[in-house]
């Protein structure tokens, strides 16, 4: 505030002309002098007092009294506080009169002018103090310095916004019933709720209300490109030429913009921020990114915070930011990134600087961060007396049931017609949000006589954030099997995953390479990353992926993901894996592994998975009457002898009814392949030749009914037949009609 003071009083010095001689100060010179001391320290009382003997005993003596004023408007705030509005209107006496003594000064009409639109009332008295200041510059250009014609072509520019933002999206809306008797109980604009495809139909085929709304604009425009290049140091003007050329979705001009004025002393921050903006729009998604990891910790604690915390509602959960993160392939967090940019555009857009609120405080901020850019905006003209109030319809109500005469109660509320009404359409099928300002408040709130707020609170229980890639818009599902087997030691477990990039469904031409990546998380507070892989495929017809994993006692997070961004398309598989310790004395039994084929790679008998070549399927889908290999180690059975371990095993195809299937033996461990008799669970007794660490492998293989169809759970359970501890596992597969 103390240096933007000190450069408007160099200004007012500049723009006054010099006298003949340098006389020496006088009373009203220290009056003025204490007016400036004090509002530079910030003592209203005092800056109070001064300029009223200011006003009341140097009538007739212009510099003091314009620069007392001018350093009163420099300092004031538009929103009125508590020992703010007397203070205001003593500057208005004091600059009103400077004006007065020195009519032809381009300076003093033009503090005029700006702190007449700080004490609101009528605004027309504030543009014609401002356009008499423009008129004098011009008439006299010796007398007004380029800040000073900077700062006039900024308030015109202002003013002519003021009409802009009125004129923007506005449309005619005598096609809306805004209450309607079919649902009226509902509350005002009913068929937003209860026929949304209805309501906004209408709401796009209303007719369009622009006089010279284009023009209005580029005037507006211009105002402001020339604010900014007299004066790069008027940030406000920055701030709203960049408002609105994001407005209009003119992004290579908002990064020209934000790229010149983040030169400026204390721009930094927030115009990096806004050029950060501008590339994440125009598709340069790692180099926004990049720029808001630059501009974030320039900016003050205010702004910071919004660009680190979630949503509120969603700022509880910890790591939030992490956990929600759609690809870590990518070298940065696409939702991260999204909502930086939602927040600077609720900054640069809907921030209010007269009622002092920032945009994303605002129920419109709030929605712009959440859900993101509605896909239509529909402004109209606010018309109270077609909405009756909770009261009136109460009334109403009332007499129609042969109640009490309403007109009883005649004037028990205010009229309080004028101002807009704002929706905001996402889909065409669902209720647009709606918005109402009124005179006196300039900042949309949700609509107080119908259902609009309580719409907005049920959505943000429901739906607390929406995102959708712009890097890879279109999403497949990842085919993959995981499976967990005893590793070296207790501790360890051996986590084994097959997936397949599909390819086909992607799209991806054969001669395109795509991104795959496994990242493994601890799933505990902080998210520890365990493991990251990434590497480039050509997928040719299908990319088969394979991994082996040791990791320790947990809970981990599982992410398997493929990106070919060329085509906008990702392909993920998200799990959650519990890892345990596979204790000696106890009776357990690995995950299945469903598998095509499967083949032993040593000599003699294997004695562990990793002796197997296992074709496994990716899909655990197979074909109606086809047959399949199914893969298990079984761990803590006593042993015998002769280094053996017996023990009976089960082995049941359930559909999703429970209901039992009836299978096929085709193969086993140490049997020569054979049509096996049909039953509903298999059952064997088996004596196997057991591994160092005491663990039993077996697979087997399996054909399944030809009249099974659906989604089906096979179950394996072993049992100690010395001491009758038994241990279950189960796989689901999809039995698929042969095509």
């Amino acid at each position: 505030m103390i240096p933007a003071l000190l450069l408007a009083l160099q200004t007012a010095t500049a723009a006054v002309p010099a006298t003949a001689a340098v006389r020496a100060p006088s009373k009203c010179d220290h009056y003025a002098d204490s007016v400036v001391a004090a509002v530079m320290d910030s003592v209203p009382d005092r800056a109070l007092g001064f300029a009223r003997r200011l006003s009341r005993e140097c009538r007739n003596d212009f510099e003091p009294l314009f620069r007392a004023g001018r350093a009163i408007n420099s300092a004031a705030r538009f929103s009125v506080v508590e020992g703010n509005s007397v203070l205001r209107e003593l500057a208005g006496r004091l600059l009103g009169r400077a004006a007065v003594l020195r009519p032809r000064n381009a300076a003093a009409w033009l503090e005029y002018g700006t702190l007449l639109r700080k004490m609101g009332g009528v605004q027309r008295d504030a543009q014609r103090a401002i356009e008499r200041a423009v008129d004098l510059a011009d008439q006299y250009p010796d007398s007004a310095p380029p800040d000073l014609i900077a700062r006039m072509m900024f308030q015109r520019a202002r003013y002519e916004q003021d009409g802009v933002d009125r004129l923007r999206f506005l449309k005619e809306a005598y096609t809306l019933g805004v209450s309607t008797p079919s649902c009226a109980a509902i509350g005002a604009f009913c068929d937003n709720y209860a026929n949304p495809q209805q309501f906004n139909d209408q709401l796009k085929d209303a007719p369009a209300i622009d006089p010279d709304f284009t023009g209005r604009r580029e005037r507006m425009i211009e105002f402001y490109r020339r604010a900014v290049e007299l004066d790069p140091t008027l940030l406000e003007a920055a701030e709203r030429y960049g408002r609105e050329l994001a407005f209009g979705g003119e992004w290579e001009q908002l990064r020209g913009l934000a790229q010149r004025t983040k030169l400026v002393a204390g721009a930094a921050g927030a115009f990096t921020a806004v050029e950060a903006l501008a590339l994440a729009k125009l598709g340069r998604l790692r180099d926004a990114d990049s720029l808001f990891r630059r501009a974030i910790p320039e900016l003050p604690d205010s702004m910071r915070r919004w660009y680190e915390r979630p949503p509120p509602g969603l700022d509880t959960i910890p790591d939030f930011w992490t956990r929600v993160r759609p690809l870590w392939v990518t070298d940065f967090n696409e939702v991260l990134l999204e909502h930086r940019t939602r927040v600077t555009y609720a900054f640069l857009v809907l921030r209010d600087r007269e009622a002092e609120v920032a945009g994303p405080e605002t129920p419109m901020g709030d929605a712009l961060l959440r859900y993101g850019w509605p896909t239509m905006i529909t402004q109209v003209r606010r018309n109270a007396s077609a909405v009756l109030s909770a009261i009136q319809s109460s009334e109403a109500l009332s007499w129609l049931e042969g109640g009490a005469d309403p007109s009883a109660n005649v004037g028990t509320t205010k009229d309080e017609s004028g101002g807009r009404w704002l929706f905001w359409t996402y889909a065409m099928d669902r209720p647009s949000m709606i918005f109402e300002t009124r005179p006196g408040i300039v900042v949309a709130r949700y609509m107080r006589d119908a259902p609009a707020e309580e719409y907005a609170a049920a959505l943000r229980q429901s739906s607390p954030l929406v995102f959708r890639s712009q890097l890879a818009p279109k999403a497949f599902r990842l085919p993959v099997q995981v499976a967990r087997f005893k590793g070296a030691v207790p501790e360890q477990t051996i986590v084994a995953i097959y997936g397949i990039v599909p390819a086909k469904q992607m799209a991806l031409p054969p001669a395109d390479s795509v991104t795959v990546g496994l990242f493994v998380f601890r799933d505990t507070a902080g998210f520890e990353p365990v493991v990251r892989q990434r590497a480039q495929y050509l997928p040719g017809e299908a990319l088969t992926l394979g991994y082996q994993l040791p990791l320790g006692v947990g809970r981990y997070a599982v992410s398997l993901e493929a990106l070919a961004p060329a085509f906008g398309g990702s392909a993920t598989a998200r799990d959650s894996v519990r890892t345990q310790v596979w204790k000696p004395d106890s009776l357990t039994v690995s995950d299945l592994v469903i598998a095509h084929r499967v083949e032993s790679r040593v000599e003699g008998q294997p004695t562990s998975w990793r002796d197997l070549s296992i074709d496994a399927s990716r899909t655990l889908e197979v074909p109606k009457g086809a047959s399949l290999w199914v893969v298990w180690e079984s761990y803590g059975l006593r042993i015998g002898s002769q280094g053996t371990g017996r023990y009976q095993v089960n082995l049941a195809l359930r559909d999703a009814n429970a209901q039992a299937a009836p299978l096929r033996l085709l193969e086993r461990l140490g049997v020569a392949r054979r049509q096996g008799v049909p039953a509903v669970a298999l059952e064997w007794t088996s004596e196997r030749r057991l591994a160092a660490d005491g663990r039993a492998l077996e697979y087997v293989a399996v054909q399944l009914p030809e009249d099974a169809e659906g989604r089906y759970e096979l179950v394996v359970t072993v049992t100690d037949p010395v001491t009758g501890r038994s241990a279950k596992t189960s796989r689901t597969i999809a039995i698929a009609p042969v095509n």
